[in-house]
This record gives structure tokens, C-alpha cells and sequence, in this order.
């Protein structure tokens, strides 16, 4: 039986439904939909914790390389239903910069209003993005601009500011982003070093390489399948504008707490090494939250978050563990990443994973002070490599049993 107010009985499935014809695998669908499905509660959502509020909102990058399985075809799905349910919707597209999104967000600080006027103005925009390496331009600074915003953001801030020595402050108040992107596996070595950990390790990372059907699309007039099917695009958007009108603040049965709280004690517990893994890690308890509370806005208007809803999160956020480790290789195209994986494949090849510590430097070739401040101090944080003895007047590298065992990829070139 549908919810009060809407057609279908559940949004995401309907929504599977709907697309399940077109050549992407489900899962593109899956995440596009759940993407603009966050999009459309536009901060009218939210879920209080004891010390912070979780609003449902996330961030979706679909990898596969280009064409391969029409990872476009399906995020254009999904925003067109999304732009047709909410035409007013403030959409931010790759071509754009953090600066441009923000003074589209808002304008400056209104000083003739007082706070109350303030606070009650929303900064609400969907994000789509077909390359998501062109979020982040080949102009330092502004690639920067936009891992801080993205990163900062998605905590949805009562208040953000932004400065700028030309344009002043800028205050947006109520942040509410999301963001549905694409990208070639090829391309994530364009990340900004500093987006490595912070920003990537709150996004979820969707991987796929075959489509799941071939299907050429042609238009038959007439044909009782291809009717439905518009039928069904149409109560999609009205049910998601249904959705979008639901306001408050959600519960959590007692159940689903208690089955999060062993899932969360047991995450806590497990053994990561990789700081791009753990930053992943770190965080994944809250996206599963997200997850559970998108799974009951589809399905009723209650806001209430139930045990099977909680284990939909859980088992979602269960299957993104090694997506994010595939991500981690593929990212590392920064230069650290890149003399990180350099150096651990040089000391693998070396008897024990031992090597001294000038020859490591000289294989590098990279300055000294550099090498011990930033690289050597990494890997010795996270466990990949101790630092031996003195032999001859020189220190000794040696890497751990993790660090020997560790897979990595050099850039080929």
C-alpha cells in the first residue's frame, strides 16, 4: 500500500523498475536515484543525535571508463526526473567554480536583517557532475577552493563562510549539497593531493565495468511496455515531489539502534593500515545512517528508521569497503601517492624490505628533508615501514609485514 499522498509503494524500487530496460547495471540506477532522492528532502530532514545532526545527504561518483557501461545515460536519468520534480532547484554542473557555486548559493552578509532573518535562508544545491575530475581545475588554487567547500560542506553547516580578496565575505547559511558524479578510472589521478583522505573518504564510490544488457532504445509507438514505462516516469516525479514536502525530524527504532550499535563496536574494531581506507572508515557508520533514513523516506512518510532499513545501510555501506580500496590505487596520482607507492615497490623488491636509507633517497630522488618530514613519517605512522638499526654510519628502512604485503600501481608513465 503506497504512503499517504503518493502513488508508489516505494520510490527506489519503482524507480529500478522503471530503468530497468536501459543498458546501465542496477546499481548506477540504485545510487543515481538514491542521490537525488537526498537531493530532494532539501534540508527539511535530519536525524539529532546526542552531540550532532546527520542530514541525509550524499555524495555519489559512479568510476567506469568512458562509454563502457553509459554511466552518463544513467545520471542523466536521474537528473532530468529530478530538474522535472524541481525545476527551481538550484543544480551546479562540473563546468562551474567553488567561487561561482557559492555566489550563486547566496549573496554577502545582509547586515540590514537581523540573524533570525538569516538563519532562515537556505543554501540547497544538487550537484551534478559528468567528469568530476573538471570540478577540480588544473588551477591550483581553485581546485583547493573546492576540496575545502566539499569537504566542509557536507556536515551541512548552519553557517559557512567564505572570503575572498576580491569579493569579500560571503556568508551561506543552512548548507545542504549533494552530488551525483561520473568519472574514467584514469581521470581520479587528477585529485588534488589535499582531496586524498578528507573529501574522498566521504564519498561514495560506485564501481562498475559491464553493462548488465545490451538494448539499442529504439522508440515504439504503441507498444504497451514503452507506455507503462512513461507512466511510471511520471509518478516517479510526483511521488519524489511528495517526498520533497515531508518535513522534521526522524526516530530511530529501538531495534535498529541496538543492531547499529554491535555493527558500530565491530567496525570500531577492525584492523586498517591505509589511511585513505581508514578515512572511509572513519566515517562509513554516519553514511549508513543516511543510507537507512533515504530507505524510509522512499517507502513512507513515518520518519521513522526501521531494522530492515538500518540493515539495508549497513549491508550497502558492507559492499563500498572494497570500491574504496580499488579508488585508493587508482588515486594515487598525486606525487606523494605516487613516490609512496615508489618507494614501497622499490624496498619489496630488496632482500626482507630492507634498504638503507641513502640508497632510498637516491632512488626517489627527491630532497631530503622532504623525504623524512613527509613520506618516511607517513609510513611509519601507518604501519608500512620502521626504521632499523644504524649500519655503517647510515639508517636502515625495513617494511612491516603490512608494508610487504601491500599491492601497489605506478603510474606508467
Amino acid at each position: 500500500m503506497s504512503p499517504e499522498g503518493r502513488h508508489l509503494d516505494d520510490w527506489l524500487t519503482s524507480y529500478l523498475d522503471w530503468s530497468s530496460g536501459q543498458e546501465s547495471p542496477e546499481s548506477l540506477h540504485l545510487w543515481s536515484a538514491m542521490s537525488i532522492l537526498a537531493a530532494a528532502t532539501r534540508r527539511q530532514i535530519c536525524l539529532e543525535m546526542e552531540y550532532f545532526t546527520i542530514f541525509p545527504n550524499i555524495y555519489v561518483v559512479i568510476v567506469a571508463e568512458s562509454a563502457r557501461v553509459r554511466k552518463s545515460s544513467a545520471m542523466d536519468m536521474a537528473r532530468d526526473v529530478f530538474t522535472d520534480a524541481f525545476p527551481q532547484a538550484h543544480i551546479f554542473r562540473d563546468s562551474g567554480t567553488a567561487q561561482g557555486m557559492i555566489k550563486k548559493l547566496n549573496t554577502k552578509v545582509d547586515t540590514t536583517k537581523d540573524d533570525k532573518d538569516n538563519e532562515n535562508r537556505q543554501s540547497v544545491v544538487a550537484i551534478f557532475a559528468d567528469e568530476v575530475a573538471n570540478l577540480f581545475s588544473y588551477v591550483k588554487g581553485q581546485a583547493s577552493t573546492m576540496v575545502i567547500f566539499l569537504t566542509r560542506s557536507y556536515g551541512c553547516p548552519k553557517i559557512y563562510d567564505h572570503t575572498t580578496s576580491r569579493d569579500g565575505e560571503t556568508r551561506l547559511y543552512n548548507l545542504y549539497p549533494t552530488m551525483l558524479g561520473g568519472t574514467d578510472p584514469r581521470n581520479l589521478k587528477v585529485l588534488p593531493e589535499d582531496a586524498v583522505g578528507g573529501l574522498t573518504g566521504r564519498l561514495i564510490w560506485v564501481i562498475e565495468s559491464i553493462r548488465r544488457h545490451n538494448n539499442p532504445g529504439w522508440k515504439r509507438p504503441g507498444d504497451p511496455a514503452s507506455a507503462k514505462r512513461r507512466l511510471m516516469r511520471e509518478l516517479l516525479v510526483q511521488d519524489l515531489q511528495a517526498i520533497g514536502q515531508l518535513k522534521g525530524e526522524m526516530k530511530v527504532e529501538e531495534e535498529a539502534q541496538e543492531a547499529y550499535n554491535v555493527w558500530y563496536e565491530e567496525l570500531s574494531n577492525r584492523d586498517t593500515k591505509d589511511p585513505n581506507m581508514d578515512a572511509f572508515y572513519q566515517r562509513c557508520h554516519t553514511t549508513a545512517i543516511k543510507i537507512a533514513m533515504l530507505q524510509s523516506l522512499s517507502r513512507s512518510n513515518s520518519l521513522v528508521v526501521t531494522i530492515a532499513d538500518l540493515k539495508v545501510g549497513i549491508d550497502l555501506i558492507e559492499k563500498q569497503f572494497p570500491e574504496t580500496q580499488h579508488v585508493a590505487i587508482w588515486s594515487g596520482g598525486s606525487q606523494f601517492e605516487q613516490m609512496r607507492a615508489k618507494l614501497i615497490h622499490y624496498m619489496q623488491q630488496n632482500p626482507a624490505g630492507a634498504v638503507l636509507w641513502s640508497k632510498a633517497l637516491k632512488h626517489l630522488g627527491m630532497p631530503a628533508d622532504e623525504f623524512e618530514a613527509k613520506l618516511v613519517s607517513t609510513l611509519s605512522q601507518d604501519g608500512t615501514l620502521e626504521i632499523g638499526p644504524i649500519i655503517r654510519g647510515q639508517r636502515v628502512l625495513k617494511l612491516t609485514k603490512e608494508g610487504l604485503g601491500k599491492k601497489v600501481q605506478l603510474d606508467p608513465e
